[in-house]
């Protein structure tokens, strides 16, 4: 997680190092994705009959399958990483989370609330779960550690903008 301030705004963000092993990881595995299809068709080439390498020849193309799987999978979570921030500025907030698109992350579009729109301001700690909550229309907005890099940075930065104690009477106004 990484706090950022530019101009007269504040960024929450996710960390570049996180960013940047997601995409390690996704190099890695897409290398031994490739590697193990290369296994799968070398073996395949073996002058052996079909009934006696079928079973080695399918488990090396079902192991670079898994890899492939997992690399597509890696991709999508370090993207939806790198395009997920909230920027709270003078004037309101601006916010970009990550929404779930049947199984994968992807980032969602680029929402504006102003001051006078948040309300309900809430944070709660409990069982190692952080989670943000607030209000702006008719939308209640969670905030936790899938959808955001840091609830409680968030939510302390919104209390001190609006003037409001977190979890406090007033922090519902």
């Amino acid at each position: 997680m990484a706090v950022v301030t530019s101009g007269n705004e504040t960024i929450v963000r996710y960390s570049r190092g996180l960013v940047g092993l997601y995409y390690g990881l996704v190099v890695v595995s897409g290398a031994m994705s490739l590697l193990l299809f290369a296994v799968a068709f070398g073996m395949s080439t073996d002058q052996r009959s079909w009934k006696d390498k079928m079973w080695s020849v399918g488990s090396w193309a079902i192991g670079g399958l898994s890899f492939g799987l997992a690399t597509i999978r890696l991709y999508t979570m370090g993207r939806a990483c790198a395009d997920t921030w909230i920027a709270i500025g003078p004037d309101g907030v601006r916010l970009r989370l990550p929404k779930s698109d049947g199984e994968l992350l992807v980032a969602g579009k680029e929402k504006h609330l102003k001051w006078n729109e948040i309300r309900n301001l809430s944070f709660e700690r409990n069982m190692g779960k952080r989670v943000c909550r607030f209000t702006a229309g008719e939308y209640i907005y969670t905030l936790n550690q899938n959808n955001c890099p840091s609830p409680e940075i968030v939510a302390r930065l919104f209390a001190e903008r609006k003037g409001v104690v977190l979890n406090a009477p007033e922090a519902s106004v």
